[in-house]
């Protein structure tokens, strides 16, 4: 394994953990919200914007998690299989620039959302909702730095012309 490659395990990882403790949270609040409504008659107050607040990190950072497995995200690979091997090598390269150049353009702009805009306090749990939109940096990053991991393999093989690095996605059975 290359060094490349176990930093981006490192960012996979610590992502995948993220996304598990707030599912965890989730359905910790959830499953007490259920107890104390129903068998204790005292609803808890705060439960509903927990999960919410949750599930926005999982959807996130969870989508930036998947970045780094190959096949993570869905594609329609039909048109690229049925190109030449040469130009499905250039779309793909292509194809990681242009996530990286809207990572950066999204990360920009979250960041300026972040320190300009309005931010609410969640009268329930006393939070700004600053906690909450830092995900989307966050997540979008990860899936940048997905690409950039990958562009740094893909790259050097498109220029070596080594065509292994790009099979097709499908292979067609006659």
């Amino acid at each position: 394994m290359t060094a490349l490659a176990r930093v981006a395990r490192v960012f996979e990882t610590a992502a995948y953990a993220v996304a598990v403790l707030a599912l965890l949270i989730i359905t910790c609040a959830m499953v007490a919200q259920v107890i104390f409504r129903y068998a204790l008659s005292l609803p808890l107050q705060w439960s509903e914007t927990v999960s919410v607040y949750a599930l926005v990190w999982v959807v996130f950072i969870g989508a930036g998690a998947l970045a780094f497995q190959p096949g993570g995200h869905v594609s329609i690979p039909s048109l690229t299989d049925r190109l030449p091997v040469a130009i499905r090598a250039l779309t793909t390269v292509l194809g990681r620039v242009g996530i990286v150049a809207f990572a950066l353009v999204i990360i920009w702009i979250s960041l300026q959302w972040l320190t300009r805009g309005a931010h609410q306090m969640s009268p329930v749990l006393g939070l700004s909702t600053r906690w909450v939109k830092l995900c989307l940096p966050l997540g979008i990053g990860l899936l940048g730095v997905a690409a950039l991991f990958r562009l740094a393999e893909e790259l050097p093989a498109l220029i070596r012309r080594d065509w292994t690095r790009f099979p097709r996605e499908f292979s067609e059975e006659p």
